[in-house]
């Protein structure tokens, strides 16, 4: 019986949620432990532990000095309307209300993100952006996102996802 099987650990059957005791036949002798994984139990004798997949390491980007940073004009936005940009599979054109007044912005999100995603949603903005066409539609800011790392139980496997930013700030802040 592989004794080093414990919650938490990885198998050829998924990850452990629960060991249970051992049970034992009517005659008395030992039987087996019943694991628990997220595929559903198994006997101990049924499984075997392998090694859980490394998180990707990130590197960090290149350093930037303390007034890079403080040029970046960030404030929060809502959005008003969003939809595809057509003949595109990337591109969403979103109107975002801020304390600047109404923002046209484009953003390569839509292989991630349905345009109602958007929708009355208040996120964070880079508003200092230089004005860029994009399929002819002029984009004034930037939507700020984060990229994470989620683990997938059934491949054993970190995926790397995009997660959207959604604040509960008025729109008349300002990031510092």
């Amino acid at each position: 019986m592989n004794k080093d099987i414990k919650i938490g650990s990885m198998t050829n059957k998924g990850l452990v949620k629960m060991v249970d005791k051992e049970w034992f036949n009517e005659d008395g002798s030992k039987a087996d432990v019943i694991v628990m994984t997220h595929n559903g139990p198994f006997r101990m004798s049924e499984i075997e532990k392998i090694p859980r997949a490394e998180k990707p390491d990130i590197a960090l980007k290149d350093l930037v000095e303390f007034p890079t940073v403080m040029s970046i004009d960030i404030r929060p936005g809502k959005v008003k309307s969003a939809e595809r940009v057509e003949k595109t599979d990337k591109l969403i054109h979103l109107k975002v209300s801020t304390n600047l007044g109404t923002k046209n912005i484009v953003t390569n999100l839509g292989e991630h993100f349905e345009p109602s995603d958007f929708l009355g949603k208040t996120f964070l903005f880079i508003m200092n952006m230089k004005p860029m066409k994009m399929r002819g539609i002029e984009s004034e800011a930037m939507i700020m996102a984060a990229n994470n790392w989620k683990f997938d139980m059934n491949s054993n496997s970190y995926k790397e996802s995009t997660q959207l930013m959604e604040v509960n700030i008025p729109l008349d802040s300002r990031a510092l």
